[in-house]
């Protein structure tokens, strides 16, 4: 019996993820957009960030003047 991994799982998950999730997260902000419901875009824009932010690589470094984020899998 073949078994899938459970990195290839986690693979396939991200991938369906993100394609259900990011055009979600456009329609919704147009959606709200449509309705003028402004004060909820915001939460909208952070949702589709979140989904884009999954497909980073596993360590990066972002740095601003004396600001500084480091991220490590």
């Amino acid at each position: 019996m073949n078994i899938p991994k459970l990195e290839d799982k986690g693979k396939w998950a991200t991938i369906i993820g993100m394609i259900i999730g990011l055009p979600a997260s456009v329609l919704m902000t147009i959606l709200l957009w449509k309705n003028g419901d402004f004060e909820y875009i915001p939460f909208s824009i952070a949702f589709g960030f979140s989904i884009v932010f999954f497909i980073l690589p596993s360590s990066f470094i972002v740095s601003f003047k004396d600001f500084k984020i480091e991220v490590k899998d």
